[in-house]
């Protein structure tokens, strides 16, 4: 697989969590200490945290700041704004 592509509408949120429950299957059963996936949620979960501060301005710019947060840990994010 070459991505994973994260997207939401933030009717009910921003809860990574949530994102979890949508994988591929392939990945839900890999979601377990010590896999890559679930070390990229425990990231992500981290990120969130680090850049609550963002949600003052909406969720949208809160799920940008975490993705930011994460590609300056290393993760391989794109960050444009559209496709």
């Amino acid at each position: 697989m070459e991505a994973l592509v994260f997207s939401t509408n933030f009717r009910s949120g921003l809860d990574v969590e949530e994102f979890q429950t949508i994988l591929p299957k392939n990945y839900i059963h890999h979601v377990l200490p010590g896999e890559l996936i679930y070390d990229f949620f425990a990231a992500w979960k981290r990120a969130a945290t680090e850049t609550v501060s963002a949600k003052v301005y909406g969720l949208p710019p809160w799920f940008e700041a975490s993705a930011q947060s994460l590609a300056r840990n290393g993760y391989s994010i794109n960050l444009q704004k559209r496709f």
